[in-house]
């Protein structure tokens, strides 16, 4: 095959993306031979006798996404998987199953994508050269280094075999302290520590991954909320090792409580009559009872009775309260 072409085998890939990768190759001069893949048996077959230059999966495809992602076929070859969202189990997948990259395509048509397949691939031929010559862990490490999220191998005994720069950052582990000497309970607390051994591990061992949410410890004695993914790494078909996947989800929960703060705010607001509201409003920007009487063209003992009507409505007692439902009423 020429220098210049480009071999890709596209699996569970659908109609938009065939077009897109064509595109993409075809703008750059390049010559492109792009077989398409829609199950596990074909892949099977078609690298039994060629060999394409890389291998991009859509990890919204399914069953057969997923069936690569967790079969142990030879792949000497880059996988490169790519999805519409930023699924946090699709992205363990992939890195688990060896994929070289991870790429997040926010938008997926036509106009888009030709500079989205083109990137992926340039991300690839960057990092060919060494990753055809780096063992599968090395690999591994070199891609999980670059997560911001925690991800840390067990031993089935507990021990800390490996903990990436993230996951030494969100658990306040320094980087001149040896993880080796560290084990799951300096990583949860007791009570998640008995989930975790007779739950999530033995979940993850029978169906390959579970997911949930979890406190962490961080140093020196602070805990987090995680989002948590726990993976059984197999070898010869016997379970080794167990890999932990965890991101620091305080802020979504907090947008969850200040969205569940806006909604009730809101409900509240339904209860009072068009004038109380226009007091309210007024109050809530600050004026005083002669100004906002002055504007309604109202007396000042109404305006009194109107703010006493809401306050008592909205279920607050001062004009602290009446402004904070008045901005979280305000929130998307």
């Amino acid at each position: 095959m020429a220098a210049d072409s480009v071999h890709i085998l596209a699996v569970a890939c659908d109609r938009r993306a065939v077009e897109g990768i064509n595109s993409a190759y075809r703008a750059r001069g390049l010559e492109l031979v792009l077989v398409k893949a829609q199950s596990l048996a074909a892949v099977h077959e078609y690298i039994g006798t060629s060999t394409p230059d890389v291998i991009i999966v859509d990890s919204n495809g399914g069953s057969v996404s997923a069936s690569i992602s967790q079969s142990r076929l030879p792949f000497t070859l880059p996988v490169i998987m790519f999805s519409q969202q930023r699924r946090f189990e699709a992205m363990a997948q992939a890195y688990q199953s060896g994929a070289v990259d991870f790429v997040v395509t926010e938008e997926m048509d036509e106009l888009h994508w030709p500079a989205t397949a083109a990137q992926a691939i340039e991300r690839f031929q960057d990092r060919r050269s060494a990753v055809s010559m780096t063992d599968p862990n090395r690999r591994f490490n070199e891609i999980v280094d670059k997560l911001e999220d925690m991800v840390a191998v067990y031993s089935l005994d507990e021990q800390t075999q490996y903990i990436n720069p993230g996951g030494r950052r969100a658990l306040g582990v320094g980087p001149d302290v040896n993880v080796g000497s560290m084990d799951l309970s300096d990583v949860f607390p007791e009570w998640e520590l008995a989930t975790l051994r007779t739950e999530s591990i033995p979940k993850a061992i029978d169906h390959g991954l579970w997911t949930g949410e979890m406190t962490l410890i961080r140093r020196p004695g602070r805990q987090f909320v995680a989002a948590l993914v726990v993976l059984a790494n197999r070898n010869g078909g016997n379970v080794n090792s167990i890999s932990i996947i965890a991101r620091d989800i305080a802020e979504r929960r907090k947008y969850r409580q200040l969205a569940r703060e806006s909604a009730i705010a809101r409900e509240k607001l339904l209860t009072i009559t068009p004038r109380e509201r226009q007091v309210f409003e007024l109050v809530v920007a600050g004026k005083p009872n002669k100004t906002i009487a002055r504007e309604l063209f109202l007396s000042e003992k109404t305006i009194e009775k109107h703010r006493a009507k809401v306050k008592s409505k909205l279920n607050v007692a001062s004009n602290a309260d009446l402004v904070r439902l008045g901005v979280m009423a305000e929130l998307p």
